[in-house]
C-alpha cells in the first residue's frame, strides 16, 4: 500500500484562483491538481533493478464512451532528451509524475470538433535528474501562440526536496512567488511542511509507518490557522489495514469521522478494500473493491461493488480491467459497468478508457539490427522521405500497422502478411513534419514505436 502513503504527502494545498491553469479542467491535463504541488514526492523511475526501462511513454489519450463507442476526448504527448522516459501508475492513471519529460503538450477534444493544444509542459533538471523548475505554458488560439502561466521551482539538500515554490508572471517581466512550502525532515521523513497558507504534520510508527496526517489552513478573516482533515492509519507489519478521515467542524469545535477503510491482503497484494462513511453515530458500508492480479503481479481487474441494504449485501457496479505489453507496462486502462438485465459486464455512456503508447529507447550507439524478439524499430530518426519499420515477432504472426498522430488521430492502417520478421518501408514524403508513433498488433501483443518526420 506505499501509494496511498505517497498520496497522502502529496496532498499540498494552493489557491484555488490559479486550478484553471494547472490543469483541472482537463481529464488528462498532466496531473490531477486537487491543491498539490507535482513532484513533491519525487516519485521519478525509470529502471527496474538500475536497468533504463527498454521503452518509455509518448503519447496517452482519453476517451469517454458516448453510448455506441468510446470517443477520445484528448491527450498528451511527451517528448525527451537523451535517456530520460518513465512509465504511467497505474493506480492514477492521469497522473504523470514519474515521467522524466523535458515537453509535454496536451491537447482537447472536449466538443468532438477536433484536436486543439491546450496546456504545454516544461521541464528542467539539476545535475542529479531531479526536476528543478516545472513551467506551465497555455495555448491562445486567437494569435497561435504559447504564453507561460505558471511555474513550480524546487530545492534539494542532499537528493531531498526540502521547498517547493509556486510562481506566476509578473506583468510579463520575470516571476512572483505565490505560494512556497518548505518541508522539515526527520531522517527521510518529512514531518511537517509549513508554507503561507498552510501547516501540514507526519508522525510515523517505530517501523517508519506513517500513522497520523494533519491538515491546517490559515484563516485571513479570523487570522488565526484552523483544522481542516485528518488521517490516522493503523497497520499489520508494514501493511495499513486501516484509514480513517476526519474533518473539522468549527461549529463543534471538534474532529468528526467522515470516511474509512479497511483492507485486506493476500501475501503483499491488496485484495480487497471496504469503504465507510459516519451518519447517525456508526460506520455505514458503502463501497467494496476487490482486485485480482497477473502472473508479473500487476493489477489485473478491480471490481467495484456498492451496498444494497435491502439485500444486505453488496453488488456489482463498475470494473476496471488493465492490459500490458510484454515489457508489463501499461497498455490499455478500461471501465466496463454491470448491467442488472444481462448480468454481465458492458460499456456505458461516461465509462473511461486510457490509452498508452510507447517508443524503445535505444543507446545512441546500438544499431537497430539484429532485433531481440518481441521489438519494434523505426528509423532513420528523423526521417525526411522515407522511414524503416522493423519488428522481430518471434514467431510467424500476420499483424495490422496504424499510424497516429500525437493527437490520436489516424493517418494511415494496414495489414501485413504473416511472417516471422517484418521490414516495411513507408514513404512519408506527403506527411507532414512533426511527431507520430506507430503501432503494431498481433493477436497476441501491441508493440508501439515513435516515428519523427522532419524535413
Amino acid at each position: 500500500m506505499k501509494y496511498i502513503y505517497l498520496l497522502a504527502l502529496a496532498a499540498l494545498t494552493a489557491t484555488n484562483t490559479l486550478a484553471q491553469d494547472r490543469g483541472t479542467a482537463f481529464v488528462t491535463g498532466t496531473v490531477e491538481f486537487d491543491n498539490k504541488f507535482p513532484h513533491f514526492v519525487n516519485r521519478h523511475k525509470n529502471n527496474n533493478a538500475g536497468q533504463t526501462q527498454p521503452q518509455r511513454l509518448v503519447g496517452r489519450t482519453y476517451a469517454s464512451h458516448d453510448g455506441s463507442n468510446f470517443v477520445t476526448k484528448d491527450s498528451a504527448i511527451f517528448m525527451f532528451n537523451n535517456s530520460r522516459g518513465g512509465v504511467p501508475d497505474v493506480d492514477n492513471p492521469m497522473d504523470d509524475e514519474s515521467i522524466l519529460f523535458d515537453e509535454s503538450i496536451a491537447y482537447s477534444n472536449e466538443n468532438g470538433t477536433g484536436f486543439q493544444p491546450i496546456q504545454r509542459r516544461k521541464q528542467t533538471y539539476n545535475s542529479s535528474d531531479k526536476v528543478h523548475i516545472l513551467t506551465y505554458g497555455s495555448w491562445r488560439g486567437a494569435s497561435s501562440v504559447w504564453f507561460d502561466s505558471l511555474r513550480y521551482v524546487y530545492r534539494y539538500e542532499n537528493d531531498k526536496m526540502v521547498e517547493s515554490g509556486m510562481e506566476i508572471p509578473f506583468n510579463g517581466n520575470g516571476w512572483v512567488t505565490h505560494v512556497t512550502s518548505l518541508m522539515v525532515y526527520n531522517g527521510n521523513k518529512v514531518v511537517e511542511m509549513n508554507a503561507t497558507n498552510y501547516k501540514m504534520k507526519f508522525e510515523y510508527d517505530a517501523s517508519e509507518n506513517l500513522v497520523l496526517f494533519t491538515d491546517a489552513q490559515w484563516d485571513a478573516t479570523a487570522s488565526a490557522w484552523v483544522n481542516k482533515e485528518r488521517s490516522t492509519y493503523t497497520y499489520a507489519g508494514t501493511e495499513m489495514v486501516s484509514h480513517n478521515k476526519e474533518v473539522w467542524d468549527a461549529q463543534a469545535g471538534q474532529w468528526k469521522f467522515e470516511r474509512r477503510k479497511e483492507y485486506a491482503y493476500n501475501g503483499n497484494h491488496v485484495t480487497s478494500i471496504v469503504e465507510y462513511y459516519y451518519a447517525q453515530g456508526s460506520w455505514q458500508r458503502d463501497i467494496k473493491r476487490l482486485y485480482s492480479y497477473t502472473n508479473n503481479n500487476d493489477k489485473d481487474v478491480e471490481t467495484i461493488q456498492t451496498w444494497n441494504p435491502a439485500t444486505n449485501t453488496f453488488v456489482n457496479s463498475k470494473q476496471v480491467v488493465y492490459k500490458y505489453n510484454n515489457y508489463f507496462m501499461p497498455t490499455a486502462i478500461t471501465d466496463y459497468t454491470w448491467d442488472k438485465g444481462m448480468a454481465g459486464w458492458t460499456h456505458i455512456m461516461g465509462d473511461k478508457e486510457y490509452t498508452y503508447y510507447y517508443e524503445a529507447v535505444f543507446p545512441s550507439s546500438v544499431a537497430k539490427t539484429n532485433l531481440e524478439p518481441n521489438t519494434l524499430s523505426i528509423y532513420p530518426v528523423p526521417a525526411a522521405a522515407n522511414v524503416n519499420i522493423d519488428v522481430n515477432f518471434g514467431q510467424v504472426q500476420q499483424s495490422n500497422i496504424s499510424l497516429h498522430d500525437m493527437r490520436g488521430a489516424i493517418v494511415r492502417q494496414w495489414s501485413e502478411p504473416a511472417t516471422n520478421t517484418l521490414h516495411k518501408q513507408l514513404d512519408v514524403n506527403d506527411i507532414p513534419a512533426g511527431n507520430y508513433y506507430v503501432t503494431v498488433s498481433t493477436a497476441k501483443e501491441r508493440l508501439t514505436g515513435k516515428l519523427v518526420v522532419a524535413r
